[in-house]
């Protein structure tokens, strides 16, 4: 599920169902008229009568309309039924297929192409009966696609931080013979062998806070059924056990279940269930249980309704055709005691200090819930942080004072802390991952050539890998033994996780093998290939750790945080993952985060959003959270907290009472999405929080991709405890990002949090960027070991969302060092400097930014369009570029009369660094007066890099020489689609170093045997020869076996298409038109073609409702190509730069203007520079030749 999906998978949308039904075939009835009726919800369709044939042929579209939550969307079923029509009765059923919505959802492109799915028997037909015995049910062949406008496609990219191939996304991963039954079945049986399962559900009882008359509503489509009633009480027990045959696996298998109360004369639903038979297999045949499921009000999340005990189990049937209906029957109590122990846990949350609190109130309130458990509340007072800032202030923080007050709450749950040990080491294993690679990252930005190196300290991750792993075996922290029975999913669920640990360090060692023995050459495309492989591996253990825990779940745990009587937000948890393991052997190295220092992100109570970053949060508090069992307190305190003294219930205090921090925010630069609910550009800042301080950036002139090189310093933060507990769970930031304009209320962006890198006294001294005189003797294991707590910490993007939706992202990290001499300026006054430290500052080159402005395309606001003059503004990093005035509007497209611009931009080497380019639709409105439309953002830029070219961005002999040129591009005057345009070019005129272009003539001109003789060499480029391919079709073919065009129509050409053989002979005739199965750039012979302009989508403004996503305002398609190529001279700043001047710190100097002293070749100003290429100047007289203009 895609960020998006996942955020507002709780709020409802715009669905469409688009089904086609194209055949069926091996029906069985040859004399007899079918067609296909399809359901789905309440609303159904059907296709018309195809007479007289075992393989009728349908071929009709379908589409249903739905406006749900994407939860609702999928537990919804489809039913195709092929029916039979008979006169003066019902019609029969031949055959169903029932598919799931979430199974669909979870394909590539949310969807299924003419795929074949198998038809069962009809539910509730007998199988004995004579005329069911003679009919074969066959197969149908549909199309199935989930549609929504705020749903991407299924990024199959395992690095989730690249853009994905847009080339590859639309591509449907299906056979090309359709026909094909068995290649194309929607259920594959080499995966594994479908057989018939009889599945056994039983209800036992339950527990709510409500009193009342309960009663339990079941429904496996299309089987429905209900439990007894239970009347007047908050233990409800109902004893009811259900049956019910059917194929496994399928792709029916949700089980839904609803908890329904009398209130007011009608049945209410008060809570839901959903089971997914696949999830609880493992591997083999569904089981779950006994156990106990947690409910929540689906109308409001966070009110806990009950819980109800059930068990789910399954075997196989040996009947080949079992009859398709439900059976339910009343049985005996179930004895708990059998399969867990119940105890009294005690949970406590102990706040240190709190930030970023959205309130105007003077106190606050902390309390908790855990189930039906409500713990005491805590009290304090709220402070705002001191300063000026620029926009108005409205968060508020607090701290607590020595000693430390918490607040309790106890419950009596199972406990099952022994079968949580492996969910422990997972967690552990994959933040472990995490961290390795993230170092391995700061390794290759320090050493980006070294690739031998980079391939030893990547064997070494692996190996340290491979030892936790097996560390984790030796522990036995998967094969378990309890003290009670075991469940069948207890049994299933170890097995499938011993055997997946068993196979994962083989799948390690050969990524060691590979990087072992590649050849020197190939290193640096291996270890790229190695890194993705182990981000994969990091997503396969996540995904497996979030599905393996479906039984013996704890409820949520919930923190509130009030202020002046009302709400400010909620925290919810994973209670489990803070409970204390009672086993001695596991105690000294604590998995869990039991009393560890946590930052706790808060969010509004009407949040909907299911994402961690949505940017709805309203406080930050940093504190622990501990959960003990009662009797085991006493232990827990003397042995397991050193640093904290439990002076009484509820009160604290620490060994350590303070350590002192200076913390650094590293602040470079912006990219900012063109949305928002005002369509003007304004001036940004952002400004960053943290406990009873604040600070912000200066404001950066109106762009979209502002760029601060800025430093905030905090020279003192006092924290409680000792260095330790931050060094293990670095503190959070809170982030703010503002637009301002000065005629209107400053808007807020977006959020975001960033972790700090934490850097203890005696790591400090050994924690620079710089080696040391003896760096060099030492291997790259140790400067890898370095690099875990290096200052400055490496600049990453930080996201900023807003209602569910990123509208930012910021490069910029963050610091806090400890001051270990305990010398503390007591001022709280931050500092703002301008420059960040050179050891993390991007180095910075240069590149020509070529632009070809095509023209809009698609436009639909008539009112927009007939407004005036336009022009296209392209902005990236230092550079604007801008379009000539806009011509007449034809139909839907507008046109510009000086379509090409170009300049040099300062950008990173590093292309995760480089910023995104804004494209702006500019309204001219006057000489002077300019206002914007729309805009849109590409974010891959990096993409638009000419790899192995170089631009000379002008030399002294070449800039002595040349004039003012002016470019024409025209086109032949019988061509309906060009446009004649003129465009005054500067003096800089691009010349490619390779001298591609030079080399290249007219194939007239060779003669056969020279050329034949280059190709062989090897001496022509592949897009030359691929031209030449394409033109003569094969090397025997003469210019006089060429065939006239003009003699063959485009019909001529598709029916000589037609045959198979084309495909083999793709160039051989040109007069045959060949149909290539995907885009051409996916062919061999035809790949180096790629798109020449580029469609962006100009967003007018973005629309936010609520309780729904952000929806985009797009009103036309821009088409334009781009070209970034290296300049060959390089950069102008030696060593790292980061100094990338904005356009609009320069005067608006013509690029035709030049230098008018006797040296002209030492003081030129650049097309788009706005600076001298020799001295940079930007003032009227030259710094280096004063007698220069």
């Amino acid at each position: 599920m895609s960020y998006m999906d996942d955020c507002f998978a709780g709020a409802p949308q715009d669905f469409l169902i688009c089904i086609t039904v194209h055949k069926a075939a091996k029906v069985g009835l040859a004399t007899s008229e079918l067609y296909v009726k399809v359901s789905l919800d309440k609303t159904s369709k059907s296709t018309k009568t195809f007479p007289n044939s075992e393989n009728p042929f349908f071929n009709e579209y379908f589409v249903f309309e739905f406006r749900c939550t994407l939860t609702d969307l999928l537990r919804m079923t489809i039913l195709f039924e092929l029916k039979k029509t008979q006169t003066l009765v019902r019609n029969l059923v031949v055959g169903e297929l029932l598919i799931d919505l979430h199974s669909v959802w979870n394909q590539p492109n949310h969807g299924f192409f003419k795929k074949w799915g198998r038809l069962e028997p009809p539910i509730g037909e007998n199988p004995a009966s004579e005329e069911a015995s003679l009919l074969h049910h066959g197969y149908l062949q549909i199309d199935l696609v989930i549609v929504s406008q705020h749903s991407s496609l299924v990024n199959s990219n395992p690095n989730g931080n690249e853009e994905p191939d847009t080339q590859s996304l639309n591509k449907w991963t299906v056979d090309q013979d359709y026909d094909d039954i068995e290649k194309n079945l929607l259920q594959n049986p080499n995966s594994y062998t479908p057989s018939n399962i009889r599945y056994t559900i039983a209800f036992y009882r339950g527990f709510f806070v409500r009193k009342g008359n309960y009663m339990i509503q079941y429904r496996f489509h299309p089987f429905k059924g209900k439990t007894p009633v239970a009347k007047q009480t908050t233990t409800p027990v109902w004893n009811h056990e259900i049956s019910f045959a059917w194929m496994y696996p399928s792709l029916a298998q949700r089980f839904l279940i609803l908890v329904l109360v009398h209130e007011h004369i009608k049945w209410k639903c008060v809570a839901e269930y959903e089971l997914s038979f696949e999830e609880i297999a493992f591997k083999s045949i569904p089981s779950l249980g006994p156990t106990y499921v947690h409910l929540y009000d689906p109308a409001n999340a966070l009110t806990y309704v009950g819980r109800i005990l059930l068990e789910l189990r399954s075997e196989d049937v040996a009947e080949e055709r079992p009859s398709h209906v439900i059976l339910s029957e009343d049985i005996h109590g179930l004895d708990e005691s059998r399969f867990w122990r119940e105890e009294v846990f005690m949970v406590e949350f102990l706040p240190l200090l709190g930030d970023h609190i959205q309130t105007s109130a003077s106190s606050y309130k902390i309390s908790m819930k855990l189930a039906e458990n409500t713990s005491t509340g805590l009290e304090g007072p709220l402070k705002t942080p001191a300063g000026k800032f620029r926009s108005a202030m409205h968060s508020k923080s607090f701290r607590q004072d020595a000693p430390y007050r918490s607040c309790v709450l106890r419950a009596r749950l199972p406990d099952n802390r022994d079968k949580y040990e492996s969910d422990y080491f997972m967690i552990d294993l994959i933040g472990f991952m995490r961290s390795e690679l993230d170092t391995f990252k700061v390794f290759q930005l320090k050493s980006p050539q070294q690739d031998v190196n980079q391939a030893k300290c990547l064997k070494a991750i692996i190996s340290s890998i491979l030892n936790k792993i097996k560390e984790g075996i030796k522990e036995h922290r998967f094969d378990h033994e309890v003290e009670n029975q075991r469940t069948p999913w207890d049994i299933n669920r170890q097995l499938f996780l011993v055997e997946f640990f068993a196979k994962l360090p083989q799948e390690l060692r050969i990524l060691k093998q590979e990087l072992r023995h590649c050849f020197v050459e190939s290193l640096d495309a291996s270890v790229a290939d190695v890194v993705n492989e182990l981000h994969r591996l990091v997503d396969r253990i996540t995904a497996l750790s979030n599905m393996t825990r479906q039984q013996d779940e704890w409820p949520d745990l919930l923190l509130y945080l009030s202020a002046g009587g009302k709400e400010v937000g909620v925290c919810r948890l994973n209670a489990k993952h803070f409970l204390h393991l009672h086993r001695r052997e596991l105690q000294q190295n604590q998995f869990t985060q039991c009393w560890r220092l946590k930052s706790f992100a808060f969010k509004a109570l009407g949040c909907i959003h299911s994402c961690p970053n949505c940017g709805c949060s309203t406080a930050m508090i940093l504190g622990c959270i501990g959960i003990v069992v009662e009797r085991e307190r006493k232990q827990f305190v003397s042995q397991n907290i050193g640093d904290w003294v439990s002076i009484e219930p509820m009160v604290w205090k620490t060994r350590v009472a303070w350590t002192f921090f200076r913390c650094h925010v590293y602040i470079h630069q912006a990219k900012v999405r063109p949305s928002g609910e005002k369509k003007h550009v304004a001036d940004s800042h952002l400004r960053i929080l943290f406990g009873e301080q604040a600070a912000e950036t200066d404001t950066s002139p109106g762009t979209l991709s502002p760029i601060w090189d800025a430093e905030i310093t905090f020279k003192c933060i006092t924290l409680p405890g000792s260095v330790d507990w931050y060094v293990q769970n670095p503190p959070l930031l809170s982030l703010e990002f503002y637009n301002k304009e000065k005629s209107l209320a400053d808007e807020l962006v977006g959020k975001g949090h960033l972790m700090a890198s934490v850097i203890s006294g005696e790591q400090f001294a050994d924690s620079a960027w710089e080696e040391g005189p003896l760096g060099w003797s030492k291997g790259p294991l140790y400067k890898l070991q370095r690099l875990k707590h290096v200052s400055p910490p490496p600049l990453k993007w930080v996201p900023l969302a807003r209602k569910g939706a990123v509208q930012a992202e910021v490069l910029m990290s963050a610091e806090f060092i400890e001051l270990a001499d305990g010398v503390v300026d007591g001022s709280k006054e931050p500092i703002l400097t301008t420059g960040i430290p050179q050891a993390i500052r991007p180095n910075v080159l240069n590149f020509v930014l070529e632009v070809v402005f095509v023209g809009l395309r698609n436009y639909s606001k008539s009112t927009m369009s007939g407004a005036g003059k336009r022009k296209i503004k392209i902005m990236m990093g230092d550079q604007v570029l801008t379009s000539g005035p806009s011509t007449a509007r034809i139909g839907n497209s507008i046109n510009f009369l000086v379509a090409y611009a170009s300049a040099v931009v300062s950008l990173p080497d590093q292309q995760e660094y480089w910023p995104a380019i804004i494209a702006a639709d500019v309204l001219i409105s006057g000489l002077t007066t300019e206002s914007v439309l729309g805009a849109a953002l590409i974010p891959n830029s990096g993409s638009f890099l000419q790899r192995g070219k170089t631009t000379k961005c002008g030399t002294q002999s070449w800039a002595a020489s040349s004039t003012t040129a002016t470019t024409a591009l025209s086109v032949d005057e019988n061509d309906n689609t060009g446009i004649e345009s003129s465009v005054e070019v500067e003096d800089t005129e691009m010349e490619y170093s390779d001298e591609e272009e030079d080399e290249e003539e007219s194939p007239a001109k060779l003669s056969r045997l020279w050329r034949r003789l280059l190709f062989a060499l090897g001496l022509r480029p592949a897009a030359y020869a691929n031209r030449l391919a394409l033109r003569y079709g094969s090397e025997d073919m003469d210019h006089s076996d060429l065939i006239a065009e003009g003699q063959f129509t485009w019909w001529t050409k598709f029916y000589n298409s037609m045959y198979w053989k084309a495909a083999e002979m793709t160039h051989e005739y040109k007069h045959r038109l060949v149909i290539f199965p995907n885009e051409l750039e996916k062919q061999p012979q035809f790949g180096h073609l790629q798109d020449w302009a580029v469609p962006v989508q100009m967003v007018h403004g973005v629309k936010f409702k609520k309780q729904a996503p952000p929806k985009e305002d797009v009103y036309a398609t821009l088409k334009i190509q781009i070209k970034l190529t290296p300049c060959q001279c390089g950069a102008w700043d030696e060593g790292g730069g980061g100094d990338m001047i904005r356009p609009w710190q320069q005067p608006q100097i013509r690029a035709s203007r030049r230098c008018s002293s006797p040296w002209p070749s030492q003081c030129v100003w650049l097309s788009g520079c706005m600076w001298c290429r020799v001295c940079r100047c930007a003032r009227e007289t030259c710094t280096t030749n004063p007698t220069a203009t």
